[in-house]
């Protein structure tokens, strides 16, 4: 069993050399990135209420805000700082080429489902696994599966789901919360960072391309029980997914419906 489990890090390493000796003698892959150019979450979405987020980039500061309540969308209210589409920890962290767009989604109940678009750019940092963010933001993994969600239209998307909790620092209550991410490219969708890799590692070494994934996560946070959390998350995916490719300003050939 667990020289099974090896078995996609031995191709990652036979592809990775491959790849560097094809660059090497072709030169640098092309970029074909033009799909992502205008890319973005949906504004709108039936049933929801949308904020979009703008973060204060001050280190003493780090407010928050709902874009649509600020007068000026670049300029912090309170410290007068620059506004950024992400958190300071996530500019400074992540290389420049990296794209994001984020929404908080609301429906009737007042339950909140919170979305990140992360557009990766050639350096292999720009995505990584989702588990690290999730560690580095002082949550604790609780359990992590792969879960199927049935589309209206009939299609089924796989996506990774991890339990998570977060004591507060006043120690009151834990907050506990489901995660779901998967990733998408060229028509191709995975639950799988592996299998993302090793997509990725093949086309340098076989085409002398470099194609850009998108990584989609979805989080909420309630003090429902872990099953009926999963559900509510399910069902939001299932409304948000189709919305979001609908969204696109181009759909090619290979696009999933």
């Amino acid at each position: 069993m667990k020289s099974r489990r090896t078995i996609p890090y031995l191709i990652c390493i036979m592809l990775t050399g491959l790849s560097g000796l094809f660059v090497h003698l072709s030169g640098q892959p092309r970029v074909n990135d033009s799909w992502t150019t205008t890319l973005g979450l949906p504004d709108s979405l039936e049933g929801y209420s949308v904020v979009i987020p703008r973060y204060c980039t001050n280190e003493t500061c780090l407010a928050s805000y709902d874009l649509a309540a600020l007068a000026d969308p670049q300029t912090c209210p309170q410290c007068g700082s620059g506004l950024l589409d992400r958190t300071l920890a996530e500019q400074t962290v992540l290389p420049r080429d990296t794209r994001m767009h984020k929404r908080l989604y609301r429906d009737r109940n007042d339950q909140a489902y919170f979305v990140t678009l992360v557009i990766g750019g050639v350096e292999k940092d720009s995505i990584h696994k989702p588990q690290v963010c999730l560690r580095a933001q002082g949550n604790q993994l609780l359990d992590q599966d792969t879960a199927t969600v049935a589309l209206p239209t009939g299609r089924r998307l796989k996506v990774t789901m991890i339990e998570f909790g977060r004591t507060p620092a006043s120690g009151r209550s834990s907050v506990q919360g489901t995660y779901a991410y998967w990733f998408y490219r060229d028509g191709r969708e995975t639950p799988y960072h592996t299998e993302r890799t090793i997509l990725t590692i093949a086309d340098g070494a076989l085409r002398n391309e470099w194609v850009p994934w998108i990584y989609l996560t979805v989080s909420c946070s309630t003090e429902a029980v872990r099953g009926k959390r999963r559900d509510q998350l399910t069902g939001f995916i299932r409304t948000f997914y189709p919305a979001f490719l609908a969204s696109r300003p181009e759909q090619g050939e290979g696009d999933p419906q």
